[in-house]
């Protein structure tokens, strides 16, 4: 299962919340955004891994 997390909407908080509980539900998947926000994951962003 893949999951969108439109991060464009996030803060980096809101953005660890919402990977660790795509993770926790299972998917094999997150996505920085699914094309309907402003922009998708950007140069900025970074990857949240359980050591974070």
């Amino acid at each position: 299962m893949k999951v969108p997390t439109l991060t464009c909407f996030l803060t980096d908080e809101q953005k660890r919340e919402a990977t660790a509980a795509v993770v926790r539900a299972g998917a094999d998947f997150v996505k920085s955004s699914a094309g309907f926000g402003l922009g998708g994951a950007g140069a900025g962003s970074r990857c949240y891994t359980d050591s974070d």
